[in-house]
C-alpha cells in the first residue's frame, strides 16, 4: 500500500505549510484518512475501552 497526501481540511500550526489539495484522486479507489486532535483529560473515560 502506498499513502499519499492528497487533501486537508481544518487548520493545524503545525501541518500549516501543506496546501489544501495537492493531487487528483478516483473516488473509487479506497482511502485512509488520518485525523488529529486533543483529547481533554475530562473525556479520557470514554476511550477506557481502548488501554490495557
Amino acid at each position: 500500500m502506498r499513502l499519499q497526501y492528497l487533501r486537508r481540511y481544518g487548520e493545524v500550526a503545525a501541518l500549516a505549510g501543506l496546501p489544501v489539495q495537492a493531487g487528483r484522486w478516483d473516488p473509487e479507489e479506497p482511502m485512509v484518512a488520518v485525523t488529529l486532535a486533543r483529547l481533554k483529560l475530562f473525556e479520557l473515560p470514554r476511550f477506557r475501552l481502548l488501554l490495557p
